[in-house]
């Protein structure tokens, strides 16, 4: 029974709730702001449903499925900027939308402060949808929906983590024909609660409301900037994301450290991610970003071929670098548990200082590529890097 479950078997996609048609499964966050279910024994009444319905609980395939590799620039500069890397997201989800079809992905909620997954059939809802998150989204709800469009013949697309796409087929129990899955390259889903802590953070030295929250802002080039939107129409931004990302690798979700779908066996038609040292294996301007597309599946293919009347695409030759999410799990650090006691003792502000401290060397190195980008010198370092 799922009442049962550990936590390094759950990825907290909510399908165990979705399917149970007594209601007796409720997805509740825990101490560290994880999704589980928690079941109510009186109204269940043993039917199994939710161990069938949990793919972290039935056998992963590991046969390799990614066919071919490819780098991916958008044409429309807008689009790079708004993107976390070159825009194949939105290519994709636009030729989804176009044909009326429905984009999943997931978005900032400014009320809440948490990520989660909304349905979108413009082109305004689905901008919401970009960017890295870096941190676990919300589906509780969105498998249900997805089933009931594809069932009345729209075409959908869904954009997720690797677990919640195979989740995904696993609660419809095959892969329809007018659904087309993204899967991301995922390195673990970090806790909502830290991610709600540090804009607090934000929000207590501005004394201002968040109204949106980006990781990866382009407004300094293609680096690491992390950029807070305020009700009162105001920004700030700062170039220590990547402290914020160190804290990252010792919050993640449990099952994480042993994620069954960190290998190259995929769930979606195509996988996207970043391809950031393109100077090793193209020679391409990667200042406002590149992606690294994989296709997976005959549909991925025929997606990619179509995407050239608006995306600069070319096949790469990834041998040269080390994909991490698709070779192992993220790694379990022996400062995790010491980094939720200090947390929970001692607040987010200390443990943030204490793990993940500010360095004068990555500071002025990340302030040195903002100069860069203001300069427009950037792409002439990015090929010296490179």
């Amino acid at each position: 029974m799922v009442s049962e479950f550990s936590k390094d078997k759950c990825c907290g996609c909510g399908a165990c709730s979705e399917i149970c048609g007594r209601g007796a499964i409720a997805m509740k966050p825990d101490d560290k702001g994880f999704l589980y279910p928690i079941i109510d024994k009186g109204l269940c009444v043993g039917c199994g449903l939710c161990d069938k319905i949990c793919a972290m609980n039935n056998t992963h395939q590991s046969s390799k499925t990614v066919k071919n590799s490819f780098a991916l620039q958008h044409f429309d500069k807008n689009v790079l900027y708004g993107s976390s890397s070159g825009g194949a997201f939105t290519a994709v989800s636009d030729k989804i939308l176009n044909n009326d079809g429905l984009a999943f992905g997931s978005v900032f909620d400014k009320n809440t402060l948490d990520v989660k997954h909304i349905c979108a059939d413009n082109t305004v809802l689905r901008d919401r949808m970009r960017g890295s998150k870096y941190v676990q989204s919300s589906t509780t709800g969105v498998f249900s929906e997805i089933k009931k469009q594809l069932n009345s013949g729209r075409e959908v697309l869904f954009t997720g983590t690797p677990c919640q796409c195979a989740e995904l087929i696993h609660f419809l129990g095959e892969k329809p024909n007018n659904l087309f899955i993204i899967d991301l390259l995922c390195h673990g889903a970090p806790s909502p609660k830290v991610l709600k802590k540090h804009i607090e953070l934000f929000e207590k030295k501005y004394n201002k409301k968040t109204v949106d929250f980006s990781y990866r802002s382009k407004k300094y080039g293609y680096n690491h900037t992390l950029s807070i939107s305020f009700s009162d129409g105001t920004e700030k931004s700062s170039v220590n994301l990547k402290r914020l990302l160190k804290l990252y690798t010792l919050n993640m979700r449990e099952s994480c450290y042993a994620c069954p779908y960190a290998s190259k066996h995929r769930y979606g038609d195509i996988t996207i991610g970043d391809l950031w040292e393109t100077g090793k294996i193209a020679n391409i301007h990667n200042c406002l970003g590149t992606s690294l597309v994989f296709t997976n599946t005959e549909k991925g293919e025929i997606m990619l071929e179509g995407l050239k009347d608006c995306c600069n695409i070319f096949p790469v030759d990834v041998s040269k670098l080390y994909i991490g999410a698709m070779n192992n799990p993220v790694k379990k650090s022996n400062r995790v548990d010491l980094f939720w006691q200090d947390f929970d003792k001692y607040g987010y502000e200390y443990a943030l200082n204490k793990y993940a401290p500010k360095t004068m060397k990555s500071t002025v190195y990340q302030y040195f590529l903002r100069v860069l980008s203001i300069l427009h010198l950037d792409k002439i370092y990015s090929r010296i890097k490179g």
